[in-house]
């Protein structure tokens, strides 16, 4: 991507806080604990920091996840196509997301709240961005987390999805495409090629929600993990793409050169969201433990099917390093949760962490090569300094560039450039 690419899809950021504010209306299917729920509640919450009135149309709230009454005090919550089930006998999918896009959307057109939002920000079916366009004369953001990518087997640095004629027709009526990483920008750009707007890139923040919360005792975790081990975690879902193997080579590298010391402190932590109903994961899983049985270091290796926010803040807040192994990864992962806790990372060279970290100073871009990761690993249980240093700088950069505080001011930015009439990027 070009240097002019990336200055026209980053957000300016404005040093004058003092704006007028408007009514801004979100639209998501249903809100639970997923990664894009997740992210479209962080977008509310910057909207309504910077004082702006906020009205929510959804078809529901897992209640295990949200409080609604605690929601209510803050923003407007319409439930529109609650009616209108996810699916038939697990068939029509799709179809019924499109047909609860068209309610909503129409919902919005004929009974619309007061003050009459100008403009939208949305993530369901494209379909409703044409009704708004024609019908509502709203301004529209719509949000791209292109959820097929999060099932696939596999990444590589090429990638695209084949959108269906509507999406691909109707996604042109949006006034802006937000995408959360670079990676999907790029995705979006060879999906799309004749989008009229380039996408514009607004990295998830982690310093919001439970991540504030208290962590737990890690003997909770892992009862067995030794009191003065050196612990590194590795997150991802069971499947191939994430590479863990990597991880597990890694190790057996270790254990062939490094000093006995070394050997007794190591332990590493392999978490992954599970699904007991996915076959695929099944297989990946037990692969990876009968690749270690028998190892003399097996008992040195936990393996974790469910990951909550707090097991993992937990995890990263007491380990050594974060160790991310998945090449050309789309999606943020565990590694700007690691800088918001001041935690080493060690990655491979390619993919997210290339675009938000910086070799040898917010940690450590190797390539996928288990010896290599293996030498690593050694010189950060080795060095105390180097970890408080990495950490550090780490931390520093994720302060000063992917906070919460950074992400509303982005994204108000945005809002403004379509709803202030007199909106000046420069100041």
């Amino acid at each position: 991507m070009s240097e002019e690419t990336d200055q026209n899809s980053e957000l300016t950021e404005t040093k004058n806080d003092k704006h007028p504010v408007y009514h801004v209306v979100f639209m998501h299917s249903k809100f639970q604990q997923e990664y894009d729920d997740v992210y479209m509640m962080d977008l509310t919450h910057a909207l309504e920091k910077r004082g702006h009135e906020v009205t929510i149309y959804t078809s529901g709230f897992n209640e295990d996840d949200y409080d609604i009454d605690c929601l209510r005090e803050n923003v407007q919550i319409k439930f529109s196509g609650s009616w209108i089930p996810n699916s038939i006998f697990g068939l029509f999918g799709r179809t019924l997301e499109r047909i609860k896009a068209i309610w909503m959307s129409l919902r919005l057109v004929l009974f619309p709240p007061k003050p009459v939002p100008k403009l939208v920000v949305l993530d369901i079916d494209a379909i409703a961005l044409l009704i708004l366009y024609f019908f509502g004369k709203h301004k529209t953001i719509y949000i791209h987390h292109f959820p097929e990518l999060r099932a696939s087997e596999f990444y590589h640095c090429s990638m695209h999805v084949t959108p269906d004629l509507i999406t691909a027709k109707c996604i042109n009526y949006a006034n802006d495409i937000i995408v959360q990483t670079k990676g999907l920008f790029d995705v979006c750009r060879r999906t799309y090629p004749k989008l009229s707007v380039d996408p514009v890139i607004l990295l998830p923040s982690y310093d919001t929600g439970l991540w504030l919360e208290d962590s737990i005792d890690v003997k909770r975790i892992i009862p067995d993990l030794p009191k003065d081990c050196v612990l590194f975690v590795a997150f991802g879902e069971y499947k191939k793409r994430t590479n863990f193997k990597l991880v597990l080579d890694a190790l057996e590298h270790l254990f062939s050169f490094a000093e006995n010391i070394i050997k007794q402190k190591i332990h590493v932590a392999i978490a992954g969201d599970y699904n007991d109903c996915s076959s695929s994961q099944n297989h990946h899983y037990y692969d990876l433990i009968n690749k270690i049985k028998n190892k003399p270091y097996a008992a040195q290796i936990t393996f974790l099917k469910q990951i909550p926010i707090i097991y993992q803040k937990t995890l990263i807040k007491e380990c050594t390093a974060l160790i991310n192994p998945t090449r050309h990864d789309l999606y943020p992962g565990a590694i700007l949760a690691a800088m918001s806790l001041s935690k080493p990372i060690i990655t491979v060279n390619c993919g997210f962490a290339v675009d938000v970290m910086m070799h040898r100073l917010t940690g450590v871009l190797v390539e996928p090569d288990p010896y290599k990761f293996a030498k690593v690993m050694v010189k950060l249980a080795l060095s105390k300094t180097l970890q408080h240093f990495l950490g550090d700088m780490s931390y520093s950069h994720f302060s000063a560039a992917y906070s919460f505080d950074r992400f509303t001011t982005k994204f108000n930015n945005l809002i403004l450039k379509h709803l202030d009439p007199n909106y000046d990027p420069s100041k």
